[in-house]
């Protein structure tokens, strides 16, 4: 998506449902895979402001539910909480910036206080993005899916683009600014560098003809 479609779709998000416009910022920001966004608690998180990061340790994935139909195959699916693949950059920590972390308090203060009004403790351990009071059951990353699809309809362009798409809109925009590969593949959770340059290079600025002044200069100099 272009950075207009990503800024609308965040406005409108706004509209429809804090939570959900904290969970794309959260995915625009960090890259993180929607199963890694779902398994995010609070205790994952660090929210001082000179150290602002958030650990993705954990993914939410669709299992059997322990229940089966006459003929063996799962009656049902539910969430299942499971720790990160090693594929996955498990226990990978990623910076927030300031208005990401901003939202994150806001949200965080919300749900203290609904669960204050109902006389209840709410948990250091809860799920960041939960539909119950004191955030034991997490979002289904399947339900984030469709949540967006609903979403971008009121997006011009972005009629068929995917909620993993704003994964690659971090990488490409990232890149597009000139920062360190490493650095891109690291918040991505990109095991390889060279694996994420296979894919977008053509985000990297043409520099080749900066690189021949450096060098041209460089033998003038000489001269």
């Amino acid at each position: 998506p272009a950075e207009v479609e990503v800024v609308q779709l965040l406005a409108e998000a706004e509209q429809v449902d804090h939570r959900l416009a904290l969970f794309l910022q959260l995915a625009i920001v960090t890259g993180a895979r929607r199963g890694a966004l779902c398994a995010l608690r609070w205790n994952h998180l660090d929210l001082t402001p000179a150290t602002a990061s958030a650990r993705f340790t954990r993914v939410i994935v669709i299992g059997p539910d322990g229940t089966a139909c006459p003929d063996g195959r799962p009656r049902t699916s539910k969430p299942v909480d499971r720790p990160a693949s090693r594929t996955k950059r498990s226990g990978r920590k990623v910076a927030l910036d300031p208005y990401v972390v901003a939202a994150l308090l806001a949200h965080h203060g919300r749900q203290v206080e609904r669960a204050t009004s109902l006389d209840a403790t709410f948990p250091p351990d809860a799920y960041v993005f939960s539909d119950d009071i004191l955030g034991q059951h997490p979002w289904r990353p399947d339900s984030t899916s469709r949540k967006y699809r609903h979403l971008r309809w009121w997006v011009t362009g972005l009629s068929e683009s995917r909620l993993h798409d704003l994964r690659h809109f971090m990488a490409t925009q990232m890149l597009a600014a000139g920062v360190d590969p490493k650095v891109v593949a690291q918040r991505g959770g990109w095991s390889k560098v060279a694996t994420m340059l296979d894919r977008y290079a053509h985000a990297i600025p043409a520099n080749d003809r900066a690189a021949a002044d450096v060098l041209g200069g460089m033998i003038a100099g000489e001269r």
